[in-house]
């Protein structure tokens, strides 16, 4: 899998957690947050789905952005079809939700020797986070609810975005003249 050809859409989901971040932090009303949190969901989803497609398409290795972009959806859906429930449940799905995006990049970590630390370590922080969210030491207040997200939104938005200019061909990278096919004699 050639991921360089698609570095923006690392950025582009990078972009969309960043905002989500950003929106969290700035407003307190806990049911905008979840529903600008499930349209910014189907976003990722949807460009995840693209992404899996375009793969699958030059036969590469799509199956892991194939399940991401569902899961993706399938939670976007969850949150703005059942707000007022999801707003109960909240604290179980988007820790379970982080603590399998941790498990992946660990996965992926193992397979990547190029990328390995930086796929560890925010598997790592994300499994943390997660377990975090899930197990609650704060108590019931709703606040602490938006900022584990707000962090856990930012931190994984600017990781994607790094990571995508990290990936980003550079000029020396794509040729600049075209050769001519060699003739057989």
């Amino acid at each position: 899998m050639d991921i360089k050809r698609f570095w923006w859409l690392l950025s582009l989901r990078g972009g969309i957690l960043a905002l989500l971040a950003l929106f969290i932090f700035a407003y307190e009303p806990i049911i905008l947050i979840f529903n600008y949190w499930g349209i910014s969901m189907l976003l990722v989803g949807g460009a995840t789905l693209f992404y899996a497609n375009r793969l699958r398409v030059t036969n590469e290795s799509w199956f892991f952005p194939l399940i991401l972009g569902i899961f993706d959806l399938l939670l976007a859906l969850v949150v703005l079809i059942y707000t007022d429930a999801f707003m109960q449940i909240f604290r179980m799905i988007v820790g379970a939700w982080a603590v399998g995006i941790g498990f992946l990049l660990i996965f992926m970590a193992m397979k990547n020797d190029s990328q390995k630390w930086i796929l560890l370590i925010n598997g790592m922080l994300s499994v943390a986070l997660g377990v975090i969210i899930i197990i609650n030491p704060f108590g019931e207040d709703g606040r602490i609810d938006n900022i584990l997200l707000g962090i856990y939104s930012l931190a994984l938005g600017a990781y994607l975005i790094l990571l995508s200019f990290r990936l980003r061909p550079t000029a020396e990278d794509v040729p600049m003249e075209i050769e001519a096919p060699e003739e057989e004699d």
